[in-house]
Order: structure tokens, then sequence, then C-alpha cells
């Protein structure tokens, strides 16, 4: 519409003009996804997976967690809740026992956040992987009773077939007498 309030364009030069613009948002999206055509990730795009990861705790949405997950991942959690059974064990569970997890924890819960602070990614000289570190607050109503973890993360994170995708994840989590 404001290409037309210009009278001294012909009809010519507008084509050519409009081709320009639209050439130039095409390179445009193809530099922005450039960060993966040339196999190599940027702290951008990590930043932005890592965000999404977050909105899909927050919305309790397992599928969404998941996908951002690579099947084949090592995931180790370590639990510090002194008085009970599992203070200082470490185990080793695969993504789908995550996800069966999630959907146990989710399904008991009334109310539920997850809140990142301290977060720092870095990534490899490379450009093969990055290191996300995190400290993450998740607070949850189960039956009326609220209840709180903190969770130290580590989670490597690579680019699997022009994907990225989490693989490798440690969390650490402090359960506080409650």
């Amino acid at each position: 519409v404001w290409l037309g309030a210009n009278t001294s364009l012909n009809k010519g030069a507008m084509m050519q003009y409009s081709r320009k613009i639209l050439f130039s948002l095409i390179a445009g999206l193809l530099i922005c996804s450039a960060s993966f055509a040339n196999g190599v990730l940027t702290q951008e795009a990590v930043q932005k997976m890592n965000d999404e990861f977050a909105v899909m705790n927050n919305k309790q949405n397992v599928d969404g967690v998941i996908k951002f997950i690579s099947p084949t991942a090592e995931i180790l959690f370590k639990m510090i809740a002194p008085g009970t059974p599992m203070h200082g064990e470490t185990i080793k569970i695969t993504p789908e026992q995550y996800a069966d997890s999630m959907r146990t924890a989710w399904g008991m819960t009334d109310q539920y956040s997850y809140t990142i602070a301290n977060e720092q990614i870095s990534v490899s000289a490379d450009g093969q992987s990055a290191t996300i570190t995190a400290d993450v607050t998740e607070e949850m109503t189960i039956n009326g009773q609220s209840q709180k973890a903190s969770t130290h993360e580590v989670i490597t994170v690579e680019l699997v077939e022009g994907q990225l995708l989490m693989t490798k994840i440690n969390y650490e989590t402090t359960m506080p007498n409650q």
C-alpha cells in the first residue's frame, strides 16, 4: 500500500523494488537458519530452546518437554533429601522413564511452577555442543500441601541430525525437610 503512494515509481520499478524486498527477506531467513546449516550451534539457538523447554515445563506438557531430549540421552538425578532413603543417591533413567515420572508427578499436582535462575550457556569452541548450567526452583501443591525443590542443572546440548537436543542431563535436587 505504501508503495502505491509514491507516484514517481512506475509499475516496472515497483516490481523490481518488491523483488529486492522479497530477496532481502529470504536472505535474512536463510542467514537466521544458517546457524545449523553449517553444522554449528549458537548460544542464541540454545537459549531459545531452553526458554521453550521452561515454558513446556510450566505448562506441564510432557510431550513438549520430551521433544527437546534425545531418545538416547543420559539422565542422572541426585537427590539431596536428608532423612529419606534416597538421600545422596544418584539414579540413571531413560527419557521414557523421565516422561513417565513427569506424567505421574504432574498428575498429582494442583499447582506447579518452574523457575530458572543463574542460567549460563557456553558453546564449545567447535560449535558442536553447548552446556547449560542453571538453578531451577520447582514449587508445587499436592493435596493442599506446598512443596519446593531446588535443582542445580547441568545439561549438554548437541546438534543431532539438524536438531538441537539435550544429550546429557544432570540434576542435583535438594528437598528441604517439609
